[in-house]
Formats: C-alpha cells, structure tokens, sequence
C-alpha cells in the first residue's frame, strides 16, 4: 500500500469540517497530518486536502486551502516528520451512512 493509499484511507475517515463548528481547526488538522503525519509534498497534500474539501460544508475557496497547507507546511510539530507511517495501515474504511 502507498503513502498516498495511507493517506487517503486515513482521510476518508476523519469528519468533514463544517462552517461553525471548527471547521478551521478540522481542515487545519487534516493539512497538517496529510503534509506533516504522511510526510507527503505540497502537491500530493494539495489534491487529497482537495478530495476532503469535497465533503465540507460549505467547501473552503482554493486560496483558503492553499493558504492553510502552507500554514501546515510551516508550522511547528511535536511529532517528527512521518509519523503516522511508523503506525499501522489503517484498516478499509466502513462505508458512510446514506452511501
């Protein structure tokens, strides 16, 4: 399984983040994890913070993105760089109410 596969699976189980009840902080996190926890580059970040937009409410701008994966990027962390690569692959997400 890739980096990316990792990711993604990861991804697809965190909550949407939702205008009003800290949605920032959601998407924030997300960033963070997807460029700092998976230790994966601006674009490959960028496209799965894009797939997670989708599912937000309502869905931030592009530039709003932007501007928080490089607030990510920069930050300051307490864990080192990959650090959800030293956990176990997260098991097959269980499909999503209404799917």
């Amino acid at each position: 399984m890739t980096t990316l596969d990792r990711a993604r699976r990861w991804l697809d189980k965190q909550d949407a983040a939702i205008s009003g009840q800290s949605g920032h902080d959601q998407t924030f996190h997300v960033a963070c994890v997807l460029s700092h926890g998976f230790a994966l580059g601006k674009h490959d970040a960028a496209a799965l913070l894009a797939e997670f937009n989708g599912r937000c409410s309502p869905p931030w701008k592009e530039q709003e993105l932007a501007h928080k994966l490089a607030s990510a990027l920069s930050a300051h962390h307490d864990k080192p760089r990959g650090f959800m690569l030293h956990n176990a692959p997260p098991a097959s997400p269980a499909p999503r109410r209404g799917s």
